[in-house]
């Protein structure tokens, strides 16, 4: 069995709580060794400035992890400094919010678009030869950032030659050769391919859509989740509703007549009381009308619990009920550990995902995990047995076996990738000593904690403080607040 790591079991709460984290100026001392090596962790993320960017994917990927650190730092202390922290960083964050398309408030970002290509004859062709781009929806997203947006003409010379010009800003790009392969590549990003014999004189119109700046369920998820999680927390008691009460409704009432409600034409009900949200139709989305891949669906699902915690309505419990019930049905029991895919098929609008249904990733994994640990502790669908075949999981599939360098697989059904688990995974110890032990192991295995790791520490300390009760947190916070 493996070793218990020494700092287990030694009062972390109380060490904690003695140490405040209000400034970086001083150095911290403590006996407790995973304190120590969150001082440097905690002070990067204190001096992150992602929260500053109107980007989804930077805030969503970024600054979602210092948000939800300082969450579970104030969990496991309960020093406000950290709720202080939240709401500074939180008033910036919905300060850049902007209208999209249709007007509504959002975060996007052009990272995961796809850029599109169209060509045309021009109607005084010679020749009846075509040219088509290959391929006409460009989703590599390094080479799809090539495509400028700019509309191109292609002339065939009275040599053969094929002559590329900017029409937007008049550039020329040159001649070149006809391609023996009959695939042109004058045009930033594109492919075009030649179909039949082009004549000289011959003409093409090449228009071109830069990837489109998008918004994303997921990445209002990730950002969501953790200031609802403030928000909940503060307006559980007299004492801080006095000192957040304000900054807390803001953003609950932003969240509740804004960012929530305009996911809802995405939404699909499945069969026997499932659901389940999907991409925008927009050509510009990789995967346009498809339903989300778990995780990204479960981080608002994530969203949708803690604001049932906050005001109680039936809408939002039963969108989460929903979701969890078309995620478990997905589950597959092996032995006595679940294992699942990264994306399955919802219905007939589906079929891209029956392509993508490969073992889901431990990364993105996390945040299926901490939606699980939230439907749990809110009595949403998985009970006690669901939560020890997910912690087993950890300990029968992805652990490595090694007690003095304890890693897991980069799967959910796999040892083999050396990965260190981060963040949500961490609960999983509330449903088994062993998998606590793993998980704990990892941390103590480690020189130094930051980003993601020093997030999973914070709520190591935080869950810590209770003991690694297994039982449900029925609280009117995803936490347990103190006033």
């Amino acid at each position: 069995m493996m070793a218990l790591p020494r700092w287990i079991g030694l009062g972390v709460f109380a060490a904690v709580a003695t140490l405040g984290f209000v400034g970086w100026g001083e150095p911290v001392t403590a006996p407790n060794p995973l304190i120590e090596k969150m001082q440097g962790g905690l002070a990067a993320l204190d001096a992150d400035e992602n929260h500053k960017s109107a980007d989804s994917g930077t805030l969503a990927w970024g600054e979602a992890t210092v948000l939800t650190t300082f969450y579970w730092m104030y969990e496991a202390t309960g020093d406000t400094a950290w709720l202080d922290r939240i709401r500074q960083r939180a008033d910036v964050i919905f300060s850049n919010l902007s209208p999209g398309d249709e007007l509504q408030p959002g975060w996007r970002t052009t990272r995961y678009s796809v850029a599109i290509v169209e060509a045309v004859a021009d109607g005084g062709n010679t020749s009846r030869a075509t040219i088509k781009p290959d391929p006409a929806r460009i989703s590599d997203i390094e080479t799809a950032h090539k495509v400028t947006g700019h509309d191109y003409e292609l002339r065939v010379t009275p040599a053969g030659a094929i002559e590329a010009t900017d029409k937007t800003t008049g550039e020329q790009l040159g001649v070149v050769d006809m391609p023996e392969d009959g695939h042109i590549k004058q045009i930033p990003g594109v492919v075009l391919f030649v179909e039949g014999e082009l004549q000289a004189g011959d003409r093409f119109i090449v228009r071109t859509q830069a990837p489109k700046p998008m918004e994303y369920i997921v990445h209002d998820g990730m950002i969501l989740t953790p200031i609802a999680k403030f928000c909940a927390a503060v307006l559980s008691g007299e004492r801080l509703t006095a000192m957040y009460g304000d900054a807390a409704r803001r953003y609950l009432h932003v969240m509740e007549t804004q960012l929530i409600p305009k996911w809802e034409p995405y939404w699909h009900d499945v069969p026997d009381g499932m659901g389940v949200y999907a991409f925008q139709n927009d050509p510009a989305q990789r995967f346009p009308g498809a339903s989300l891949p778990h995780n990204q669906y479960l981080a608002l699902a994530r969203t949708h619990i803690a604001l049932y915690r906050i005001t109680g309505k039936a809408l939002y419990r039963g969108r989460a009920e929903r979701m969890a019930r078309f995620f478990k049905r997905n589950l597959r029991l092996v032995g006595s550990h679940y294992e699942w895919n990264y994306w399955d098929y919802a219905g007939p609008w589906d079929e891209e995902a029956r392509r993508m249904a490969h073992v889901e990733d431990t990364s993105h994994g996390h945040i299926d995990i901490g939606f699980v640990v939230d439907a749990y502790d809110a009595g949403i669908v998985f009970d006690r047995e669901d939560m020890e075949h997910f912690a087993r999981t950890v300990s029968d599939a992805m652990w490595n076996g090694s007690e003095d360098k304890p890693r897991v697989g980069a799967r959910v059904d796999r040892s083999d990738g050396d990965k260190v688990i981060a963040f949500d995974w961490l609960h999983l110890g509330r449903f088994s000593p062993q998998t606590r032990r793993i998980m704990m192991g990892m941390l103590d295995s480690l020189g130094s904690l930051g980003g993601a790791n020093v997030g999973a520490a914070a709520q190591a300390l935080a869950v810590e403080r209770l003991d690694w009760s297994p039982e449900p947190r029925h609280t009117a916070s995803a936490g347990q607040p103190r006033q």
